[in-house]
């Protein structure tokens, strides 16, 4: 976590750290993911190398990280990096992410459209692949 420069206080706040003993995500930084209604609903690691680690019965598809934290009225950031999200969240801004997906579920779509605005930080092909899609929210969006 430290090679990565993320902000201590706000990993401990977010529940975000190395698991501890042997667990399913030994060897990960783990993330806890919330529902839009604030409830924890699993966790999710990813590896050094950026392989994902996650239980069988999450769906990734089916949330937004860090969606519970946001305010839809105002201006909300979407990434596909998780560390780019907790970032995000340090410099002040609304960001959520969709776990790496390489597309934005219907699910997903569904929760963005209940914001105002929303601003891509996308890449490639996942850039291509969101900007296609767009149409599916009815909202201001715009991408960086």
């Amino acid at each position: 976590m430290e090679k990565r420069e993320l902000n201590q206080e706000l990993c401990k706040k977010l529940g975000v750290g190395k698991p501890k003993g042997k667990t399913m995500l030994s060897g990960t930084i783990a993330f806890t993911v919330h529902n839009e209604y604030g409830l924890r609903v699993a966790y999710f690691g990813l590896k050094p190398d950026g392989t994902k680690k996650f239980h069988q019965s999450f769906n990734p598809e089916l949330y937004l990280y860090n969606y519970h934290n946001i305010d839809p009225a105002e201006e909300v950031w979407i990434t596909e990096d998780m560390f780019t999200c907790l970032k995000i969240i340090d410099s002040g801004k609304q960001p959520v992410c969709n776990f790496g997906l390489p597309y934005l579920s219907a699910k997903q779509y569904q929760l963005l459209s209940n914001c105002d605005r929303v601003i891509f930080q996308w890449s490639g092909d996942k850039r291509d692949i969101a900007y296609s899609n767009i149409a599916n929210l009815k909202t201001f969006y715009r991408f960086v």
